[in-house]
């Protein structure tokens, strides 16, 4: 993989073997939940002046939900799975493939039709850390990398 990152110092015998990030698809639910603001603006306030308010703060909303989506990477290593996520700070998490117990792929129905799941991996022993890499493509190949 020639994709690097900035956030990531991989060890001198560790490549990386999987990258990605959640599908920007995730990105409609936000907009049609924030499409509730324009429209309760109207009922409450039915002037130009709140129909403009509303597509103001849906703009903002949708704005927000994609730096935050386009913040999230994943990574599959030859010795770690590594979860990164922030905007204006960073919150890094890894687990050891040794450490991993349990990986588990779960897709809902249009996941399934359109190929894009949650992979979440769950540790051994007494640390029960779990980390989950949501709404991936092709997640069954995050599974094969990670049970590999």
């Amino acid at each position: 993989m020639s994709e690097s990152f900035s956030w990531l110092s991989l060890d001198s015998d560790e490549e990386v073997v999987w990258s990605g990030r959640p599908r920007l698809h995730v990105l409609l639910w936000v907009v049609a939940s924030g499409l509730a603001v324009p429209a309760l603006l109207l009922i409450v306030w039915p002037t130009p002046l709140s129909a403009a308010l509303g597509v103001l703060v849906l703009v903002a909303i949708t704005a927000i939900g994609y730096f935050y989506v386009t913040n999230i990477d994943y990574v599959v290593s030859t010795k770690y799975v590594y979860s990164k996520w922030g905007v204006l700070g960073r919150s890094v998490t890894q687990i050891a493939l040794q450490n991993i117990q349990d990986t588990t792929l779960s897709q809902g129905i249009f996941g399934t039709q359109s190929d894009y799941g949650t992979v979440s991996f769950s540790t051994a022993g007494g640390e029960g850390s779990t980390l989950a890499f949501y709404l991936v493509d092709e997640p069954s190949t995050v599974k094969s990398a990670v049970d590999r």
